[in-house]
């Protein structure tokens, strides 16, 4: 069977086959004991979420206060994060040049911080639309390199963490999850408060507030560094044995042909790229829409506004995904699957009702969109486990990744089209239009789950 009953054990996306090959170095004897991995873990993963939700949540925000529409707009930024989504074909190379795993992660979290001092300088610069020409080309050139700095970070940084032994690897699975999250926060609800308040109270520009709230981001990312430099365990996390070029390159295309050769690929594939497309067409506009003014159909909400409605709408998803898991795995995968969809599905209907009624409590549209958040984390639990069934076995790291980057491919590719349908159709139609997008969903955890045969009782979880 493609989904095996037997549960795998918990992998990370981009932990590739070349990774273990990156085993650790013999450390000359010591007396000191290695830092707790209390001081690392959790900023490293911190470090991991910030730059994503940088780039995909906030940088359309900026984009669109400064005369860039929407339908530009998006395809710029599904442009600029196609690192993520292609960070397999350099990833099982990391082995083959000398250095470590600590040495790797510093230069990334440095090139971070010089990606986001590149966008902080292109958002102080920016004049709205009269500097639109030349200030697109650097804030976008800076997210690109922020996307690949950070999507190169994301492989070692699960390199390194798999060089502690099985036991803290379990016991800090969880610690590390809720940094990410957090991490995920800090961006979309922290950045856009502060330029509120940094344009309401302080008189800034929006294009000086915004170049300050990136600044900030800056530093932080530049303070983790540091302490990184200084916790950062350098016994245990060398690859100074790391495979030759050609051992990797053979590894890599037997990873590829073994993933090639699973059965019901197709199924497969159709689930990745098309499961969560309502959901993030409505994720690539939800932005626009909330800070569009009334006469064209959005919700005129302000900035500082959208960031507590940002904040409030992760933790919705972050609650949606652990009660989602807790769902499925008390009745099963299988079982779960259509009682999840719809969950997943019906508060589409509430960004059809706001685009409708356009209401003006802040209150009652961060509800709404808390609500849809909501939904999107609890269907996200089939999402996760699927794909963790279907790369179970020998190379389930490496499957895993490879699954994981048509995932996010799927996730960019409608940012390309999103916009311009928005800008033709209007928000309300727009939305309706969105609500076809289910069937393709429908059809593929219908295949989903002709594939979960065996899985029923409570051993839908992951061990």
């Amino acid at each position: 069977m493609l989904f095996s009953h037997r549960p795998p054990a918990r992998v990370h996306a981009w932990r590739l086959s070349a990774l273990p090959s990156m085993p650790p170095s013999p450390a000359a004897p010591s007396t000191a004991s290695p830092p707790s991995p209390w001081l690392w873990v959790p900023m490293l993963y911190l470090v991991e979420a910030v730059p994503n939700s940088l780039v995909e949540n906030v940088a359309p925000l900026f984009l669109q206060q400064n005369g860039v529409g929407k339908e530009t707009a998006t395809g710029l930024v599904a442009t600029a994060a196609l690192p993520w989504a292609l960070k397999f074909l350099w990833s099982p190379f990391l082995a083959v040049r000398h250095g470590t795993h600590r040495q790797w992660l510093l230069a990334c979290q440095a090139m971070l911080c010089a990606a986001c001092a590149g966008i902080a300088a292109a958002a102080w610069f920016s004049q709205g639309a009269e500097s639109t020409p030349w200030f697109v080309r650097v804030f976008t050139l800076s997210l690109a390199m922020c996307a690949f700095a950070s999507a190169t970070h994301d492989v070692v940084a699960d390199g390194f963490y798999y060089t502690l032994d099985e036991t803290r690897q379990a016991c800090f699975i969880g610690v590390r999850n809720a940094a990410y999250r957090a991490g995920s926060i800090f961006p979309q609800a922290l950045l856009p408060v502060l330029v509120g308040v940094l344009a309401t109270h302080f008189g800034m520009t929006p294009g000086n507030a915004w170049g300050v709230s990136f600044a900030g981001a800056a530093l932080a990312l530049g303070g983790l560094a540091l302490w990184h430099c200084r916790v950062l365990p350098r016994a245990g996390a060398g690859n100074q044995g790391a495979t030759p070029a050609t051992g990797v390159f053979r590894g890599y295309v037997e990873t590829w042909l073994d993933f090639l050769r699973k059965r019901a690929l197709p199924a497969f594939v159709f689930f990745l790229l098309f499961f969560r497309l309502p959901e993030v067409c409505v994720m690539r506009l939800s932005g626009f829409f909330l800070l569009d003014p009334r006469e064209n159909g959005g919700l005129a909400l302000d900035v500082g506004t959208l960031g507590y409605v940002n904040g409030v709408s992760t933790g919705a998803f972050v609650v949606g995904g652990l009660l989602g898991g807790a769902f499925a795995g008390r009745l099963g995968l299988r079982q779960a699957v259509w009682p999840l969809v719809c969950v997943m599905h019906l508060p589409n209907l509430a960004f059809v009702a706001l685009a409708h009624w356009q209401p003006e409590c802040p209150w009652w549209i961060g509800f709404c969109v808390a609500l849809e958040k909501f939904g999107y984390g609890m269907g996200y639990t089939i999402f996760a486990l699927v794909m963790l069934r279907v790369c179970d076995g020998p190379r389930r790291t490496a499957h895993y990744a490879l699954a994981a980057s048509l995932a996010y491919l799927g996730n960019l590719l409608p940012g390309y089209w999103v916009g311009p349908l928005a800008a033709a159709a209007g928000y309300e139609m727009y939305f309706l239009l969105i609500l076809l997008a289910i069937f393709p969903s429908i059809g593929a955890a219908f295949l989903a789950r002709r594939h979960l045969a065996g899985d029923s009782g409570r051993a839908g979880m992951p061990g």
